[in-house]
């Protein structure tokens, strides 16, 4: 800070304080900027200021001035993980490889290792007898499963269909993942792969690393899914490849993203999807800006042809596959495969995969990024009313019997539309329907 700083009194430090989080809020650099670095050294409130500008040369990708910032606080012990991701990311872009990941696996530590966490399931017995996948669907919020997650990533493995899948660490519940300390959040993980293991017999691997593809930065956190406990193995041999290509990028060598090689074999993807993707990844073209244009390109063709073919949908199989193709045989293949495992075993749970979770992950493809969150969320809520009536349908047998009436209600009485209002709606259909069949009858004997 500057040697006029020490003019300003705690007062003073917090109103620059405030007015600078603001300004920073609604994107205002400079004014943000000139407003915290005002801070006094020796305040309460140094610390936060300096956080606070790291997060500003951040934005400017001014990443030189972004580690000079964070060598002043490196006697520190409170860096906070996202803080620890931009120096991180800041160091990368820099060239300083080794820097990098230091800082980045920081930032990363509360994912627990995978050796810690099958030792733990090691020592647990599985149920004897698997819940229905139903179940999953509905508890797993419980552990922090989304309907999502279990429908399109859990279930095709009990089904057969994959034999491993995965997930992204933020498709879990965020509201069930403690962030107050790091020790919380790697208990967290490992009481979810552990409820998961107990339930399912299914084992979770974890793989922490960094996606490099465009010339970008970004640590993001896979979790893996399978029935083979080989599984750890297979995901520390590509998390070892991950992060010796992360180190080699700014040594000049070409990016090979041979892990994502063995992480397709791993999650059964099609070879020839496989290859397509590492082609194009090596040759810096983006496989999600191909796909879309190969899907747009499909549903176009349907939508002139006079025989009106179905739109591709099989295909999208997996949230996070991008098939070569809108009709990659291969891997239509697969989500039929899927399909057929749940119309054989889970009826039910067939209409709502075809219907909801292929629709969504192709939809994906529109929104490969800022938007993909928002269909989850819909998707998720969808699956939750879903499931809740069909729950109430089964334990009515009669409930058929009076849909009829319960329809004439929902229109008398639109705001009786939500899951939460079918037992009221249900009840009067119910009362009504025995009074005109008590109305019948009278008239009937008069």
């Amino acid at each position: 800070m500057n040697g006029k700083a020490s003019r300003y009194s705690n007062r003073d430090a917090d109103f620059l304080m405030g007015l600078g989080s603001l300004y920073l809020a609604h994107n205002l650099l400079d004014p943000a900027e000139e407003l915290l670095a005002q801070i006094p050294s020796e305040g309460a409130l140094y610390f936060d200021a300096i956080v606070l500008q790291i997060e500003i040369q951040f934005r400017k990708r001014n990443y030189q001035e972004v580690v000079r910032l964070a060598e002043t606080l490196v006697h520190s012990s409170n860096y906070p993980a996202w803080l620890l991701e931009k120096i991180g990311v800041a160091y990368y872009f820099l060239g300083q490889a080794s820097n990098a990941k230091r800082y980045l696996m920081q930032s990363m530590a509360d994912i627990p290792q995978n050796s810690r966490v099958r030792d733990n399931l090691m020592s647990l017995r599985p149920l004897n007898q698997r819940p229905k996948i139903e179940e999953l669907i509905m508890g797993g919020f419980e552990i922090g499963i989304t309907p999502h997650v279990a429908l399109d990533c859990i279930a095709p493995i009990l089904l057969g269909g994959r034999p491993a899948s995965c997930c992204f660490g933020d498709q879990l519940l965020a509201g069930d993942q403690p962030s107050n300390s790091e020790a919380n959040q790697q208990n967290f993980y490992v009481k979810f792969a552990a409820n998961l293991y107990q339930g399912f017999g299914i084992f979770t691997a974890f793989l922490p690393y960094v996606d490099l593809s465009l010339g970008q930065c970004v640590p993001l956190l896979k979790l893996f899914f399978s029935l083979d406990p080989s599984v750890f193995d297979r995901v520390e041999d590509i998390k070892q490849l991950a992060w010796n290509e992360f180190e080699k990028q700014k040594e000049g060598s070409n990016h090979r993203f041979e892990y994502l090689e063995k992480e397709g074999a791993l999650l059964g993807y099609p070879k020839c999807c496989v290859d397509w993707a590492l082609k194009n990844r090596r040759s810096n073209r983006s496989i999600e800006a191909l796909a879309l244009r190969a899907l747009i390109e499909e549903e176009y063709v349907c939508s002139l042809e006079t025989s009106k073919p179905s739109p591709p949908g099989w295909a999208y199989f997996a949230h996070e596959f991008y098939p070569c193709k809108p009709r990659c045989p291969v891997a239509e293949q697969v989500g039929i495969d899927i399909f057929e495992g749940y119309r054989k075993k889970e009826p039910f749970l067939a209409d709502l995969y075809c219907q909801h979770a292929l629709s969504v992950n192709k939809a994906k493809m529109y929104h490969p990024v800022t938007s993909y969150s928002l269909f989850i969320d819909n998707f998720n809520k969808t699956m939750v009313q879903i499931l809740k009536i069909e729950a109430f349908k089964k334990a009515h047998e009669d409930f058929d019997l009076y849909h009829e009436e319960m329809l004439v209600i929902l229109k008398e009485y639109p705001y009786f539309e939500n899951p939460e209002a079918l037992p009221l709606v249900y009840a009067m259909a119910k009362e009504r329907t025995s009074q005109k069949f008590a109305t019948n009858v009278r008239q009937a004997v008069n």
